[in-house]
């Protein structure tokens, strides 16, 4: 039969093998908790930076609506300039005057349909 300082000292050990598992335990928790907030905060960035990225596309394609809009009203009136003058036998102008430039006829002209 063990002595009592044996038993004593296998308390002792059991007791810190239990301290340092708690410990443990309680590190564990520490960290993982710390990990979740990381992961939490980094989830957080990337999606802010994806809602920037989308925030930027959005404002390209915008952009982009409102010139065609403004082509398709310069079209518009082109049609309407070219119906009226059709109908006279008036050579059109080609002055500087001219309220339409160039480049926007062609545009125009070569434009397809919707």
């Amino acid at each position: 039969m063990a002595t009592y300082d044996e038993r004593s000292r296998e308390r002792l050990k059991l007791r810190m093998n239990m301290a340092i598992d708690d410990e443990y335990t309680i590190m564990r928790t520490i960290h993982q908790r710390d990990f979740e907030v990381i992961k939490n905060m980094y989830e957080k960035k990337k999606q802010s930076k994806i809602i920037e990225g989308l925030t930027k596309e959005l404002y390209k394609l915008r952009k982009k609506i409102e010139t065609n809009q403004q082509d398709n009203k310069l079209c518009e009136k082109f049609n309407a300039y070219q119906r009226k003058h059709s109908n006279s036998n008036k050579k059109q102008s080609t002055n500087k005057s001219s309220f339409i430039s160039q480049s926007k006829l062609n545009l125009c002209v070569h434009k397809k349909p919707k």
